[in-house]
């Protein structure tokens, strides 16, 4: 559906959703450059970590970083020459516009002589930006929604699914892509790691960092080497919008673990999900089901979960995958055993 057909276009979650989908990215005859997306990535980055609290988006040092970092992790093979400057500075075009630029007087006065000079200058240098940007903005509403955990993740899901798993020019299957991608973040946060035993700072900075991108490269990788299914009940639900009731759960929390492995992971639909990360199920080092002893259940048109006890879980697709390869680690399941007092 495309945002005229949206009723009253009101400016709400689906709104946004549709407006990154439609980001009029650089096509050249190499594929899409898709650093508008990579901007908008490192922005929700930055207000996710508390990093931007205003609606104010300065050329920081923290924001060169992020763009830099996302740019070699979800376009490392596209071979594009891009500074910061010139997404900064194009995301304002936008039919349905949600990205604004504060201008100085000084760039009002000088575009009367030279409106496509000046315009030039800015695009292609992040000094020249600074000279005649105060900052950037982008709609209220969606700041708004930007505060929301759960929002984020759908505005940053849209990103990932629409500019780095359907482009033509991957040239692979999305989920080898994402797979790449998400060992390149893990790459990322091991060299973070080593930086923690140099400076105090740098740990303190590094534990309350939080990556929606990185989140959902994980999970929609783990879900795609699951076909998209859920591993305790093998249920398969999607939409139009590629959007799936499973989710990537992670074994061991990232926040505990800073494990962003495949293999700490494992696709589980909403309710298992949740069951799993309150403990009323694990799983043995042979991938069979134990169920917590205590629960009392209803459930006349589904399965009971007690009746899954000592099933197997669904596994990777070996045929597409080598055996064990992405399996959930048996180190990652025995924390998980010992969190939740199972005993085998």
């Amino acid at each position: 559906m495309s945002i005229e057909q949206e009723p009253g276009n009101q400016r709400d979650l689906a709104y946004y959703r549709q407006c990154f989908k439609e980001i009029n990215v650089n096509r050249t005859e190499r594929g899409e450059a898709p650093y508008q997306p990579i901007l908008l990535l490192s922005v929700i980055d930055l207000i996710a970590e508390g990093l931007i609290q205003a609606n104010h988006i300065h050329i920081t040092e923290e924001l060169r970083t992020t763009f830099n970092k996302y740019r070699n992790i979800l376009s490392p093979d596209r071979s594009f020459d891009s500074s910061l400057s010139m997404p900064f500075f194009h995301l304002q075009n936008e039919e349905h516009q949600f990205w604004h630029l504060d201008y100085k007087a000084e760039y009002y006065r000088d575009i009367s002589s030279n409106k496509k000079l000046i315009n030039e200058k800015i695009r292609k240098s992040i000094k020249q930006l600074k000279n005649y940007v105060n900052h950037a903005y982008i709609d209220q509403e969606l700041f708004n929604l930007l505060q929301d955990n759960d929002s984020r993740k759908e505005l940053v899901d849209t990103l990932v699914s629409k500019w780095f798993t359907s482009s033509e020019d991957i040239g692979e299957d999305k989920t080898e892509y994402l797979l790449k991608a998400n060992k390149s973040f893990q790459s990322f946060i091991e060299e973070e790691i080593k930086k923690l035993k140099k400076s105090d700072k740098l740990a303190q900075k590094f534990y309350f960092r939080k990556s929606a991108a990185r989140e959902v490269v994980f999970g929609k990788a783990v879900v795609g080497i699951y076909d998209y299914k859920c591993a305790f009940c093998r249920l398969k639900v999607s939409n139009s919008l590629n959007q799936n009731i499973v989710d990537g759960a992670h074994i061991e929390p990232f926040a505990i673990s800073f494990n962003n492995e495949i293999t700490n992971g494992i696709s589980l639909c909403k309710n298992h999900h949740w069951a799993f990360d309150k403990g009323w199920f694990s799983l043995t080092d042979n991938y069979k089901i134990i169920i917590t002893t205590d629960l009392q259940e209803e459930s006349p048109h589904t399965r009971k979960m007690k009746d899954f006890h000592g099933e197997d879980i669904l596994l990777p697709d070996t045929k597409k995958y080598d055996p064990g390869k992405y399996y959930p680690s048996r180190e990652s399941l025995k924390w998980h055993r010992k969190k939740w007092r199972f005993q085998l």
